[in-house]
């Protein structure tokens, strides 16, 4: 389901349009800042969440013989578990945000594999169950698909 089959529904069902994103919290915070921050939003009832997804940070540290040491640090890890977590605890829908850049293909086919387990514990009926070589040609698939979106999103925006 796309994000807008979501707000045509909720609109033809006269329920209020209301959508909230979220930022993963810090390395090493916990889930208890999150929860506190949308336990008071769940009164609007949302119609879904959307998490953002945050590339690494380059950090340069310079060592005793002068040189820089390059370190690579990712400072808000955790989309795809916050959005497990999200859904667990509120039942609501949740958008997580991939983005492509900074991560090699595998990295975004794991997370996008990840989602697609999230989202059969989410489905009515048991989902038609896939070999691993269907598995990963769907995941590649998809992966595929996103790269091109992102890459034809920077050239049009």
């Amino acid at each position: 389901m796309h994000i807008t089959d979501i707000i045509r529904k909720a609109g033809a069902e006269g329920k209020p349009r209301f959508s909230f994103e979220l930022l993963p919290p810090l390395k090493g915070d916990g889930t208890q800042r999150t929860f506190e921050a949308i336990d008071p939003l769940m009164e609007f009832s949302p119609i879904f969440c959307s998490v953002t997804y945050h590339r690494e940070d380059v950090k340069y540290v310079e060592k005793e013989n002068g040189l820089l040491e390059r370190h690579t640090v990712r400072r808000r890890p955790g989309t795809v578990g916050i959005s497990a977590a999200i859904m667990q605890r509120y039942g609501l829908t949740v958008i997580p945000h991939l983005i492509c850049g900074g991560q090699s293909r595998y990295d975004i086919e794991d997370a996008l594999i990840d989602l697609d387990f999230l989202g059969n514990t989410k489905r009515a009926g048991a989902p038609r169950r896939q070999s691993e070589k269907e598995n990963t040609r769907s995941a590649t698939t998809r992966t595929d698909t996103c790269t091109r979106r992102s890459w034809s999103s920077r050239s049009n925006g």
